[in-house]
C-alpha cells in the first residue's frame, strides 16, 4: 500500500527512478537463476576480454572475495589477459597463492604498483571501496559491465544491489563531476538511491542541495518533496488513530553504548526509558535470537540444541497466534532462525545490506494494511560491523566478507580479526 503511493508520487513528478522499484528482498527459484547466470557469464566473457585488451599495462590486480566467482572470471579470460594479472586482492587472505599469483589483503595492496583493477563481484561495493581509497587507475568492474550492457536479468538471483555502495558511488561522482550535466545526472541518481533506501531524511537533504545547485528542474523536485512530506504526515496520522495495540520491537544488532550515544537518529527514536544496567543472555547472535522468542536462558533452556523456530517451540510466537496477533519479522537472517513454513508466511527476508529504514517502511505498511494488532520485529544491521550507513563517507566491505576491523585500545587504533566483543 505505501509503496504504491510512493511510486505514484514518483511517477507524477517524473523523478529518476533508477533502482527505486527493486526491493532489498532475496529472490527465489535459485535453480533457474543458476542456469541464467551460466548464459550471462558466456555473454560477459567477451566484454571482460575486450576491456582488458584495451589496458596496455601488465600489472593488473584481480579483486574479489567470492572464491567461486574469482575462479569463474579467471577461466573466462583469454590466456593473454590472464598473463596481465599479477595479484589477487581480497578482503581476508585465506591462501598465499591464486594460480601462481600473490594474494594480498587490500591494505597490503596499497604498497604495490597496480596499474588497473579487475573487480570480480556482483555488487558495487568493491568499486566503491577502491574509489574511497583514491585508486586512480582504470577499474574494470564485472557488476558495472553487467548493468551497462543490460544483462541484469541473467544475474537477477545473484546481483547484490548494495544501498550503501550505490549511494557512495553516486555521491562520489556527483562531487567529482566537472561537467554540469553529468553532475546533475549523478545528483538525480543519488536522490533516487536515497528513495530506494526509503531514507527520507537523505532525500530531503539532497533535494535541498539540488535546489541550491540551481538545476533547471529544481522546482519539480521541490514540489515532489512537498508532497512526500504530506504523505509521511498522513502516515503519522493513520498510526495515531489506530485502535489496535501494535508492538514494534527493534533489535539493533551488536550495538554498544558508545555507538548508541553517537547515532544521529537515536534521540528521536528512543524517547522512552533508557536502561543504564542491561545484560544479554549471550554474545552470540543466534542464541540471543532464540532467547528472545522462547523466553529461555541459553544454558538452562537448552537453546544450543534447539532447532529452527516456529509457533510450536517459540513462546512469543505461540502466544501471538493464540491471541490473533499478526507477527511479522523484518530481518536479513530469518532464514537461519525460523522454519521454512514460518519464514514463508511471516518473514520479510531482507538482503544483508538492507538499511534499517527499509525494515521500518515495510513494518509501517504491514500495520496500516491490517485490521488486527501486529507485532513487528525489526532486526537492524547498521549497528553491526562493518557499521555501514547511508550517511557513510566511505563504503566498507560486506560483513560476511571483511572480518578485519578496528577497535579502540589504550594504544589507539589497532587491528583485530574476528568478532567484536558484545555481539548482540
Amino acid at each position: 500500500m505505501l509503496d504504491e503511493k510512493l511510486y505514484a508520487l514518483i511517477q507524477k513528478y517524473g523523478i529518476d527512478t533508477v533502482g527505486v522499484d527493486r526491493p532489498y528482498v532475496f529472490p527465489k527459484a535459485m535453480c533457474w537463476n543458476r542456469l541464467k547466470a551460466v548464459v550471462g557469464f558466456l555473454r560477459v566473457a567477451k566484454l571482460l576480454n575486450d576491456a582488458l585488451d584495451n589496458v596496455p599495462d601488465d600489472c593488473i590486480a584481480l579483486c574479489g572475495e567470492n572464491r567461486k566467482l574469482l575462479e569463474a572470471v579467471w577461466w573466462l579470460l583469454l590466456p593473454r589477459n590472464r598473463e596481465k594479472i599479477r595479484f589477487l586482492v581480497t578482503a581476508v587472505r585465506q591462501e598465499n597463492k591464486f594460480h601462481g599469483r600473490a594474494v594480498l589483503e587490500i591494505y597490503e595492496a596499497e604498497g604495490h604498483q597496480v596499474s588497473a583493477a579487475l573487480v570480480a563481484a556482483l555488487h558495487p561495493g568493491w568499486k566503491a571501496n577502491l574509489l574511497g581509497r583514491q585508486f586512480d587507475g582504470p577499474i574494470i568492474d564485472l557488476y558495472s559491465l553487467i548493468c551497462e550492457n543490460h544483462l541484469e536479468h541473467l544475474f537477477s538471483g545473484y546481483l547484490k544491489h548494495d544501498p550503501y555502495a550505490d549511494i557512495f558511488i553516486a555521491r562520489h561522482y556527483c562531487r567529482q563531476a566537472q561537467d554540469l550535466k553529468q553532475r546533475q545526472i549523478w545528483h538525480q541518481r543519488l536522490i533516487a538511491h536515497y528513495l530506494r533506501a526509503r531514507d527520507f531524511l537523505g532525500v530531503e537533504k539532497e533535494i535541498r542541495a539540488y535546489g541550491e545547485a540551481g538545476y533547471e528542474d529544481a522546482g519539480n523536485y521541490s514540489a515532489f518533496l512537498h508532497e512526500l512530506r504530506m504523505l509521511l504526515s498522513d502516515i503519522k496520522v493513520q498510526l495515531s488513530t489506530r485502535k489496535e495495540r501494535d508492538v514494534f520491537v527493534y533489535w539493533l544488532d551488536q550495538l554498544e553504548k558508545e555507538d548508541f550515544l553517537s547515532m544521529r537518529w537515536a534521540g528521536k527514536l528512543w524517547t522512552g526509558r533508557f536502561f543504564h544496567h542491561a545484560y544479554t543472555t549471550m554474545m552470540h547472535t543466534t542464541m540471543v535470537f532464540r532467547s528472545i522468542f522462547t523466553g529461555k536462558s541459553v544454558k538452562e533452556g537448552g537453546l544450543a540444541k534447539y532447532g529452527k523456530l516456529d509457533e510450536g517451540n517459540a513462546e512469543l510466537l505461540h502466544r501471538a497466534a493464540r491471541e490473533n496477533q499478526i507477527v511479522r519479522i523484518f530481518s536479513c537472517a530469518s532464514n537461519g532462525h525460523f522454519r521454512p513454513s514460518f519464514v514463508h508466511a511471516c518473514c520479510k527476508n531482507l538482503t544483508p545490506h538492507a538499511p534499517a529504514t527499509i525494515g521500518f517502511w515495510y513494518a509501517l505498511d504491514t500495520v496500516l494494511s491490517s485490521t488486527e494488532p501486529c507485532i513487528c520485529f525489526l532486526h537492524c544491521m547498521e549497528t553491526h560491523n562493518p557499521f555501514n550507513s547511508t550517511e557513510s563517507d566511505i563504503w566498507q566491505f560486506d560483513s560476511w566478507a571483511k572480518k578485519i576491523f578496528f577497535h579502540k585500545s589504550e594504544n589507539g587504533l589497532c587491528k583485530k580479526r574476528g568478532r567484536k566483543p558484545g555481539a548482540s
